[in-house]
């Protein structure tokens, strides 16, 4: 019998033939919440398959789960899976990119429209029993008048773009990797990195966390941005250094900030971005909803078990070395 895990604690949310599929494979499947590399090592050194949210599978990990030949990942990133190690020891990788960017292009627009409407400072005022609306509104600009700039222009950067359009933003996008005309077909400016922080009224992220985005907004880079501006993250948490944001925002040169993530979560109780207001907190929730949930889930097991089936996944991260001894590791456990 092959075994699969999903470690990171939450429910098994797929569709019946999902699982009715697993149990003609002979597949089990359960939760084993875990958090750790050592609670990893120790629930799961049986698995088959492992389904990870965030969680760290290190070649530690990777190493001392002999069976193990598939990891799957119900959402995009996976910079908490070491995909080299993966690669090397013949574990096959998966994701959904397809599930939620909608999902995260929404969020990314709610941020945005309670930042430059400051919908935090009218309902803090009325619960405070005032009534100063006036004041606060006589602040607030139009979206035809602000410039939104788009840092990555992947499948929830361009959502957020066409999403956009209709408001009335003048929108702009800074992706090297895409072609300019992708960019202008949705109405949007092709634009450098320097000049967009430089220029644009609202910054949103939209890109993976690797090596060259890791601290890309530091303190260097948030000294040019444009006096006033606001700035939005549903990507990854490292791609911003929070200490230097939270200065940023305190001295007044950033009007506020948006974030859905965090270089540790959850957030530190320490983290100088609590001690804002002007800086709105969400608990990396941008990716959920309960239509996402469904959809990337039933993707990630599907996935699974076109593994364990032989046949090609739908979603492949890498190119495992499938001479690998995992396998060779099917004798009964």
């Amino acid at each position: 019998m092959h075994r699969v895990y999903k470690i990171d604690g939450s429910p098994i949310a797929v569709d019946q033939a999902t699982m009715k599929g697993f149990e003609e494979l002979g597949v089990s499947v359960e939760v084993r919440p875990c958090a750790t590399e050592a609670e990893i090592i120790t629930n799961c050194r049986d698995a088959d398959g492992l389904v990870v949210m965030t969680e760290p599978i290190t070649r530690t990990v990777l190493e001392a789960l002999p069976h193990l030949k598939v990891i799957a990942r119900p959402g995009v990133g996976v910079d908490s899976i070491d995909i080299t190690a993966a690669t090397e020891l013949g574990v096959q990788v998966t994701n959904v990119p397809d599930g939620n960017y909608t999902d995260v292009a929404t969020h990314a627009l709610a941020l945005i429209l309670n930042g430059i409407r400051r919908l935090k400072d009218f309902e803090a005022d009325v619960r405070a029993h005032g009534w100063n609306g006036q004041e606060i509104g006589r602040t607030i600009r139009r979206p035809s008048e602000l410039t939104l700039g788009i840092i990555g222009f992947g499948r929830s950067g361009k959502r957020l773009a066409e999403m956009a359009a209709p408001i009335g933003f003048s929108t702009r996008a800074n992706s090297p990797r895409t072609n300019p005309e992708q960019i202008w077909a949705v109405g949007a400016e092709s634009m450098d990195f320097d000049e967009l922080i430089s220029t644009s009224d609202i910054v949103s992220l939209h890109v993976p966390l690797t090596d060259q985005t890791r601290n890309l907004i530091d303190k260097d880079a948030l000294g040019r941005f444009k006096k006033g501006s606001f700035l939005v993250n549903v990507s990854r948490g490292g791609i911003i250094d929070e200490a230097a944001l939270a200065e940023a925002v305190g001295s007044g040169h950033l009007a506020g900030a948006a974030l859905d993530v965090f270089a540790q979560e959850p957030l530190h109780e320490t983290s100088p971005l609590r001690s804002q207001p002007a800086i709105t907190l969400t608990p990396h929730i941008a990716y959920l909803s309960a239509d996402s949930l469904q959809e990337v889930s039933t993707t990630a097991f599907a996935d699974i078990a076109r593994l364990l089936k032989g046949q090609q996944v739908a979603h492949p991260v890498n190119t495992p070395q499938t001479n690998s001894f995992r396998w060779r590791q099917d004798e009964p456990r």
